[in-house]
């Protein structure tokens, strides 16, 4: 059966349902919507109980259509990734609040934000539902356009101002764009099926025009066919890189993703306000420094919010490091940037994972990134590391060799997750890469490297996963005093034989031991102390320290 065929499968099944359970009234809208809106789908209400149709209903139907489009097409080889509602509702949300009302900059849960809203003037509601305009322009099966059209729907209700003409109005500032004909046709037919349990026959032939007029099939990147200009730009981007893709942009940015940030700028309205949910990479990487410029050239705030993917990944189906950018605003130079510190979770705190994202003003984004903190003490913590009036940072200690020298040699592994790791001996990894010391003794360099001080400094200049020159380029190292060199040494021997006793053997082709620091945290948390002294860190921001991210570390 091919997708055709099996859409309009499912189309009958679903009103064939709606009959049998007496919704006769929204089978008829259905059916009157379908027949004004699709040339594609086929609906003949006499043979619906004559012919063997897919069992759907209220329960599945939505879902049977978003697998129909994400499966019968190549979006993941497109890097299109599906986006779960509850991180589509949190953006939103988030971007709809600051067009109504221009709150202090907060990253606010979906309940907080309705608490909030609802209490506004009617009139601010009112021409937020009917006039401001929002616009995903790689919007797929629509996720954020569906989310969108309830969101402005249920605030109608809220203030009950929902009156059928106000309905279509609200409807009618939706619009969405996609290349793959298929994913729109998806979308404007769950659309179809929401509003036929909300309007009435009357409103058909309006609401299909609009579907008609707004949706668009068209590449966003290399195409122009798009004329209007829009208040909220809202969406997940694919994600591809240039060597992947038959023709190159003009704006050389290396990933696509980049280049629906730069075009989004294009069609937004003066005043207008853009969200994404994109690859951590435009916080983390100088390569994405040109699109980030963009932005800062074009938006007075900006809030970037970062997301690990490990324990927990914000996308359901897939690991990746994600940034959720809302840049409000247009058309004015950035004034303020706001971000958030690096967020772990676990998949069984899914439903509070946007509760008390704490955000803090950020002045210290360099050329080659932006730093990734999120309270006060964060912020004071990074800026004693690279304030420091040393010269001397761990890039220059650090000199890449082929010989091992057992005094001045050091191990360090390529890539991080929950612990910085290296070594004085080869440990027997591809990971590892052989470095000689030079400026201070190899094990007060193993001991800052493993140091938790060393691991939030890392999440926060990082791209979560690789460890590069400028991860250690910009950590100082002050003169440190012989005292406490000494000190250092010694619990960098109680280091090693710790993760010697607690080594676990895996003989992998990666590794031959797994080596456990979660077991020498007590050993950790004294090098701790002894930076803390060092980098002048208080008691608060060396407890900072410790804590960060401690019960994902912990296992």
């Amino acid at each position: 059966m091919n997708k055709i065929a099996e859409l309009n499968d499912i189309v009958n099944g679903y009103i064939k349902w709606l009959y049998e359970n007496d919704s006769y009234n929204v089978a008829r809208v259905l059916e009157q919507l379908i027949v004004n809106t699709f040339k594609e789908i086929h609906v003949d209400p006499t043979n619906l109980f004559s012919i063997e149709y897919s069992e759907v209903s209220n329960s599945n139907i939505s879902k049977k259509l978003s697998d129909l489009s994400e499966f019968t097409s190549d979006r993941k080889k497109r890097g299109v990734y599906y986006t779960p509602t509850d991180l589509v509702d949190y953006m939103l949300y988030n971007a709809s609040l600051k067009k109504i009302t221009p709150l202090y900059q907060k990253s606010y849960n979906t309940e907080d934000i309705m608490d909030i809203i609802v209490k506004q003037k009617e009139n601010l509601i009112f021409n937020y539902c009917t006039e401001t305009t929002i616009f995903d322009p790689t919007c797929g099966s629509g996720e954020f356009i569906l989310q969108a059209v309830k969101l402005k729907l249920r605030l109608l209700q809220v203030k009950s101002i929902d009156s059928k003409e106000n309905i279509v109005r609200a409807i009618s500032t939706i619009y969405g764009n996609d290349m793959d004909n298929f994913a729109i046709l998806i979308l404007k037919l769950r659309i179809c099926i929401y509003l036929a349990n909300i309007i009435s026959l009357n409103e058909t032939k309006e609401v299909s025009s609009i579907l008609s007029n707004n949706f668009y099939v068209s590449d966003f990147v290399f195409e122009n066919k798009i004329k209007n200009k829009f208040d909220i730009i809202v969406g997940n981007p694919p994600y591809v890189e240039y060597r992947n893709l038959p023709n190159k942009p003009k704006e050389n940015f290396g990933n696509l993703y980049a280049n629906i940030l730069s075009n989004s700028i294009n069609y937004l309205n003066k005043d207008g306000l853009m969200s994404y949910v994109i690859p951590i990479s435009f916080s983390s990487t100088k390569r994405m420094s040109p699109i980030r410029k963009k932005i800062f050239n074009n938006f007075k705030n900006v809030i970037l919010l970062h997301f690990a993917d490990r324990p927990a990944s914000l996308f359901t189906k897939v690991h990746q490091k994600l940034d959720i950018i809302i840049a409000d605003n247009f058309s004015e130079k950035l004034s303020k940037l706001y971000t958030s510190e690096y967020n772990y979770s676990y998949k069984k705190d899914r439903d509070s994972i946007f509760d008390n994202i704490e955000i803090i003003e950020n002045d210290n984004y360099e050329d080659e990134f932006i730093p990734k903190y999120g309270n006060k003490l964060q912020k004071s913590i990074y800026n004693k590391v690279l304030s420091n009036k040393t010269n001397m940072n761990i890039l220059k200690i650090l000199s890449k060799t082929d010989e091992y020298n057992a005094e001045k040699s050091i191990f360090l592994s390529k890539r991080a997750t929950f612990f910085i790791k290296s070594f004085l001996k080869d440990p027997s990894s591809k990971e590892y890469t052989l470095y000689e010391v030079k400026g201070i003794p190899n094990k007060v360099l193993l001991a800052i490297l493993n140091s938790s001080l060393f691991w939030f400094y890392w999440n926060v200049v990082s791209d979560g996963w690789h460890i590069v020159n400028k991860d250690l380029q910009y950590f100082k190292v002050p003169d440190i005093s012989k005292i406490q060199q000494a000190n250092l040494i010694n619990l960098a021997d109680e280091l090693i034989n710790r993760l010697e006793e607690t080594k676990v053997y895996v003989g992998t082709v990666q590794t031959e031991f797994e080596y456990k620091h979660r077991y020498a945290f007590d050993i950790l948390d004294k090098i701790d102390a002894i930076l803390a002294d060092i980098y002048n860190l208080n008691k608060d921001e060396l407890l900072e320290v410790k804590n960060f991210a401690r019960k994902y570390r912990g296992g």
